[in-house]
This record gives C-alpha cells, sequence and structure tokens, in this order.
C-alpha cells in the first residue's frame, strides 16, 4: 500500500465516509495523533527548560543582587513572601587532581566518603570463573582495576560542614564553587 493510498483512506476516515472503518485509515490518523503528540511533548519540554532557566537566573542572579543593593539577608515581602539568601557549596574534584585530592581526604581523616569501585572482566565463556571471582576475587588471581572516587554532593557536604568549622579546604583542589542563591518561602 502506497503512502498515497494511506492518505486517501485518512481523509475518507476524516470525511466520515464508510472508509472511516479502515484499519488503514484508523491506522494513519493515529500515527499523525502520535506525530501531533511528539511535537507537543518537545513544546511542554522546550517550555519546561525556558521555565528552569529564568527561575534559577531569579534565584542565583538577581534576588542576591537586589538583596545586596538592599544590604538585606533576609526579608518579607508586601505579598508575605520570605526572602533569604544562602550559600550553596558545589564540588567535583578534577580528574587530573584526583590522586591529590584523595591523598588529602585521607590524611585529614576523611577517608570514610572515599567510594571503591572495583572492576574484573571476563573474556566470553568465562561465567564460571566469573561467579568464583564475585565470592572471592583475589583467590583466582584477578587483579581488578580500582577506581576511587567521592559523590559530589558527599565531598559538597563535607566541604561546607568544613568551611563552616573554619577549617582550611584547598579549594581549587576539589573544585569548589560557592554561590549564593535566594530562598523564597
Amino acid at each position: 500500500m502506497s503512502t498515497e493510498d494511506l492518505e486517501l483512506y485518512a481523509e475518507d476516515a476524516k470525511l466520515g465516509g464508510k472508509e472511516a472503518d479502515n484499519i488503514l485509515a484508523r491506522l494513519s490518523l493515529k500515527a499523525d495523533e502520535y506525530v501531533e503528540a511528539l511535537r507537543e511533548v518537545e513544546q511542554a519540554r522546550a517550555a519546561l527548560d525556558r521555565a528552569e532557566r529564568r527561575a534559577r537566573m531569579i534565584r542565583e542572579e538577581e534576588l542576591p543582587a537586589l538583596m545586596d543593593e538592599a544590604k538585606q539577608t533576609d526579608v518579607r515581602t508586601s505579598s508575605g513572601l520570605r526572602v533569604t539568601l544562602k550559600e550553596v557549596i558545589r564540588a567535583s574534584i578534577p580528574e587530573a587532581r584526583r590522586a591529590e585530592a584523595l591523598s588529602w581526604l585521607e590524611s585529614k581523616g576523611y577517608g570514610s566518603v572515599i567510594k571503591h569501585v572495583l572492576t574484573a572482566e571476563f573474556g566470553r565463556g568465562e561465567g564460571e570463573r566469573a561467579a568464583q571471582a564475585a565470592q572471592a576475587l583475589m583467590s583466582i588471581n584477578v587483579i581488578p582495576s580500582e577506581k576511587r572516587s567521592v559523590h559530589p554532593q558527599t565531598l559538597a557536604a563535607l566541604i561546607r560542614e568544613l568551611l563552616e568549622q573554619g577549617s582550611d579546604v584547598p579549594l581549587e583542589l576539589f573544585g569548589v564553587h560557592r554561590q549564593r542563591e535566594a530562598v523564597v518561602k
């Protein structure tokens, strides 16, 4: 069946002709409906993205700037909203400084925030060997690679706590980004 035939069936279905019961006409209409629904989803996603960017700009830049201009850290608006400023800490260890950063954490007694990921590769047909490795990895002479890391939220929480305590933290080592943002309730 050609595309032209499907279009004719669809046209019959739209006009309510006796071909409206034709499965191909119904299929064509449903496919059109699906494509329209996908367009609506993309439009909604784009609108959501714009709204989130706008809200982030107001929260992270515009409101803090106005609070600075007003020399305030806590304000109640005429509509009853409470606006306060808070500092948000974001941190992510740069790959080039991973070993140095992990060593710093361990030397300062914060090694417990470090996650360890062990990986072992097995070839085809080595399912039994892989099962053995799960029980006793080192006993079968499989040398795993180890990747150590700290989850960014865990790191940010630790850095925030250390800064609040007045500890000296090498901020560049941990890719720390300090940002003030407004909280509106």
